[in-house]
């Protein structure tokens, strides 16, 4: 049986990523940080079982990917792009495929919603990142002072 590979920089991983994570697992598995925050994440909501969390290069970078990740054992597997999506999102779909010299697999979660779009309504519209971030991640988000660093990185840009 393939497992599933969803990749992304999930910075932080927030509960659209969770929505998508559990309808691959419906259907269907950077840094020290996010991997805590995932496994977190993973635990709290009991998927230890059926979920891992795994830090890796993009692929396209990586050019030992096809040996860690074997298609004959992973099935890479992206949310489907939806209209308002970052144009990056819809050309990786097309392209990484290419790159790789594999098929992606695509999903539809119930619930989908791009960290830019988080960021903006915590940062500009008053929104608690409370509502966004699944439980376990959340409290080491909290933790490595998660929303003071996104704060200020989009303060920078802001410049």
């Amino acid at each position: 049986m393939k497992r599933a590979l969803f990749q992304g920089r999930f910075q932080p991983p927030t509960i659209a990523h969770m929505c998508t994570v559990e309808t691959i697992l419906s259907e269907w598995r950077s840094a020290p940080e996010v991997k805590e925050m995932w496994d977190a994440c993973i635990s709290f909501h009991n998927l230890d079982h059926r979920v891992s969390c795994d830090i890796s290069k993009r692929p396209y970078f990586d050019k030992e990917f096809n040996i860690k990740y074997p298609p004959e054992e992973f099935t890479i597997v992206r949310p489907t792009p939806k209209e308002g999506d970052a144009n990056i999102d819809a050309v990786r779909g097309k392209i990484f495929s290419e790159l790789l010299n594999r098929e992606y697999t695509f999903v539809y979660p119930s619930f989908k919603l791009h960290n830019t779009n988080i960021v903006k309504m915590v940062l500009e519209n008053g929104e608690s990142w409370e509502n966004f971030i699944p439980q376990g991640a959340y409290e080491v988000f909290l933790r490595i002072k998660g929303p003071t660093r996104i704060e200020n990185a989009y303060r920078a840009k802001l410049k």
